[in-house]
């Protein structure tokens, strides 16, 4: 058994390797429409719609590399091979003349989509025997997230305007430093190692909620941080991005604390759950019933934020918990693409939100609170075992 503080050392590595994938798919993708239309000649919807096709792939490959991974029970080779795979697609970007196009993008898509649900299967595997540990990793995961997240909107741009080689070979150094690092200092452990569970029903129920309420709830965070992000910057007379980057710094700051906090307290695992959900129907009461002002603003981003770290946090506790360990990368990749198809169906929202906001703020707050009450029912009728109830840890 790992004790707590290699424990610890080996969650470090892994939220340092997630936040440098992080920093370079997502520069590498806020980069790519003016890439499209600039350097390959392509008009605005031909480069809209071939983003638009990458992620759709990309939606597919997630829970068949997550499959690839429990099938041949060799996460860590796999998450390496898609490691590799993006750092050789950031070169080809870098090093190759007009014709490069699909080839180097399709790599870039399939390495993520074996690099992310077994990298997760990795993570999951680790904290086997120390579940109570597990919300506090994994909100560390997510603090090197948003840090990767904050970073990538000045780095790439700012590497973009020297050249586009440049900042697509700086990307595929970082892709190759942090499958290196993945490949020497991550620990694979075999899917044998079962965790102790008891009375799973409750837990595959939180689970299945988990995932149905996964795409109506990303609509409603991103809705919500398009809107907190124009209207602030207007508030404060401040870029857009400028006032986008001041928020995720932000919820890192409070990302590390509470990881560092978590990381040694237990807490009830579906009230949890109850409580971040009930976070974001919190967030939207003052948008819906106050004027715009300074002080809404940053109310509402700090209950999202919370809201996002914790059904982030929680949601992949829950997933470990509830799963035998060979069947987490197909249930992490499943994940990955519900939670980025609400990126489908986002344009029609905006559409929505700009014809009746306060319509769509409604919605929103009726998803927060029907996720509230799932985890609240289950919370209290799942029945007791002897470490307390199912939900704890």
């Amino acid at each position: 058994m790992i004790d707590a503080k290699k424990l610890a050392v080996y969650s470090t590595f892994h939220g340092l390797i997630y936040g440098l994938r992080t920093l370079v798919f997502y520069g590498i993708l806020g980069i790519m429409f003016t890439y499209l239309l600039l350097s390959k000649g392509l008009d605005a919807v031909d480069a809209r719609d071939f983003k638009s096709d990458a992620m759709l792939f990309l939606f597919i490959v997630m829970p068949v590399g997550g499959l690839l991974g429990d099938i041949l029970n060799r996460p860590k080779l796999l998450a390496v091979i898609g490691g590799g795979l993006m750092a050789a697609a950031c070169l080809w970007l870098a090093l190759t003349g007009d014709f490069a196009l699909v080839g180097p993008f399709g790599l870039l898509v399939i390495g993520l989509g074996l690099f992310n649900p077994n990298h997760f299967t990795l993570l999951g595997r680790l904290y086997t025997h120390r579940p109570m540990l597990m919300a506090g990793g994994f909100m560390m995961i997510y603090a090197c997230f948003k840090m990767g997240i904050g970073f990538q909107h000045h780095l790439f741009p700012a590497l973009k305007s020297i050249d586009y080689a440049l900042a697509f070979g700086f990307g595929g150094v970082l892709m190759f430093v942090s499958t290196v690092l993945l490949w020497l200092f991550v620990p694979s452990h075999p899917a044998s190692e079962e965790m102790p569970r008891a009375a799973t029903g409750s837990r595959i129920a939180a689970l299945l909620a988990y995932m149905l309420l996964t795409v109506p709830y990303w609509i409603s965070i991103d809705l919500n941080h398009k809107f907190n992000a124009f209207v602030g910057a207007e508030l404060l007379g401040v870029g857009h991005s400028t006032l986008t980057g001041l928020f995720q710094y932000l919820i890192i700051v409070v990302s590390i604390l509470l990881s560092v906090y978590f990381y040694f307290r237990r807490f009830p695992l579906l009230l949890m759950m109850a409580l971040a959900f009930f976070l974001t129907v919190l967030a939207m009461l003052p948008l819906y019933f106050f004027e715009s002002s300074l002080f809404t603003i940053i109310c509402n981003a700090l209950l999202m934020g919370g809201s996002d770290l914790l059904v982030f946090a929680f949601g992949c506790t829950l997933m470990v918990k509830a799963l035998p360990a060979r069947w987490l990368g197909a249930a992490s990749g499943l994940s990955f693409t519900l939670g980025g198809s609400s990126y489908l169906f986002y344009s029609k929202a905006i559409e929505i939100s700009d014809a009746n906001y306060h319509s769509l703020l409604l919605a929103c707050m009726a998803i927060g609170l029907v996720g509230t009450l799932i985890y609240l029912l289950l919370y209290l009728f799942s029945p007791r075992t002897v470490g307390g109830r199912v939900g704890e840890g």
